[in-house]
């Protein structure tokens, strides 16, 4: 254990080494590298400013997960605090703003074995817009209260994997924000903008929690402190005050890029429906082949067939098309042309 309190220089001279995320990191790097060279010799244009923040990323993960936070997490609780919210919230969002996943995309198609990795149905369900976001308070609240944090604290082997599972949790709840070729709906980008909203309010539970409770939460801090730290008590407050901030400060950039992800969802699908919409106006002027996202039998009420070829073969001059056509949709629904079709 260190005997001096941590200062300035600490930040590029002390460092722990955690060989999972040393593992990891050089993983990571190695694997971008590679594809990077692929994709050059393949003609795949690539920004070079992704390549600058794909570094920073990997040297963020380094540095948070063995450096002066990983040398000093076992003697103050706020600086222990401070790291796994970096490994949670900070790492995750740096090495995906790099765009890794459209890299490996343009090189190696959409079936690669990430892609079929992650389509995996236990990682889609913690992806969900409803799951995803709530992760940030629940795995706060394990660390803090569900004694995670004291067996990770004890056991080196068990922090290393607690950091482990963080990372990897933060990358889930970012990749559908920060994935430029995500194919979510606009109702499920909504829905995790309105529980963003209410994630404001549920994530700062745990950082009020530890600020305001004045009995010890993790033990560990303690009976391992060192002389010169302050009491645990004041630890303690300050490191529910830094979740607190952190958490709800956080909170802001991810609503702000689902926004902006929610756009586009709608954007996109306009212009489905905008197609799809000329390509029966087509059908219905001139009568020909037209491709079609939607079988146009189903808008005609069954008077067109779709073709073995995905294409739509619409009979010409057929009136009770044209007629289907201008018809409103819910009149040939059979549930609600009784109730408006009067």
């Amino acid at each position: 254990m260190l005997a001096t309190p941590p200062d300035l220089a600490d930040l590029i001279s002390q460092w722990r080494l955690d060989p999972l995320i040393a593992v990891l990191a050089t993983a990571a790097a190695i694997g971008y590298v590679r594809t990077r060279i692929v994709g050059a010799r393949r003609g795949v244009a690539w920004p070079l400013h992704r390549d600058v923040i794909f570094g920073v990323g990997v040297a963020a993960a380094v540095w948070v997960g063995c450096g002066v936070a990983q040398a000093r997490a076992a003697q103050l609780m706020w600086v222990w605090m401070a790291q796994q919210l970096c490994l949670l919230l900070v790492v995750p969002v740096i090495l995906l703003s790099a765009q890794p996943l459209s890299l490996i995309r343009a090189v190696q198609g959409p079936n690669a074995l990430l892609f079929r990795a992650l389509d995996w149905r236990p990682l889609r369900i913690l992806g969900h817009p409803l799951v995803g976001l709530a992760l940030v308070p629940v795995s706060c609240g394990l660390l803090v209260f569900g004694s995670v944090g004291e067996a990770a604290l004890t056991h080196v082997w068990i922090g290393w994997l607690v950091d482990v599972a963080l990372l990897f949790l933060g990358i889930l709840i970012a990749l559908p924000l920060l994935d430029s070729a995500d194919s979510r709906s606009s109702l499920a980008v909504g829905m995790s903008i309105a529980i963003g909203f209410i994630e404001i309010f549920i994530d700062a539970v745990p950082g009020l929690v530890l600020r305001f409770e004045t009995h010890p939460m993790i033990e560990y801090f303690t009976v391992h402190r060192p002389a010169w730290s302050p009491s645990w008590l004041r630890d303690q407050k300050s490191s529910g005050g830094l979740l607190w901030i952190v958490a709800e400060t956080i909170d802001l950039p991810f609503l702000a890029v689902a926004m902006a992800v929610w756009l586009r969802a709608d954007a996109r699908e306009a212009a489905r429906i905008d197609a799809r919409l000329d390509a029966l106006a087509t059908a219905r002027m001139g009568g020909a082949t037209v491709n079609t996202p939607q079988s146009a039998g189903e808008v005609a009420g069954g008077n067109a067939e779709p073709s073995m070829s995905g294409r739509t073969q619409v009979p010409e001059h057929n009136p009770h098309l044209v007629s289907a056509l201008d018809r409103p949709w819910w009149l040939d629904d059979p549930e609600l042309r009784d109730r408006y079709g009067r």
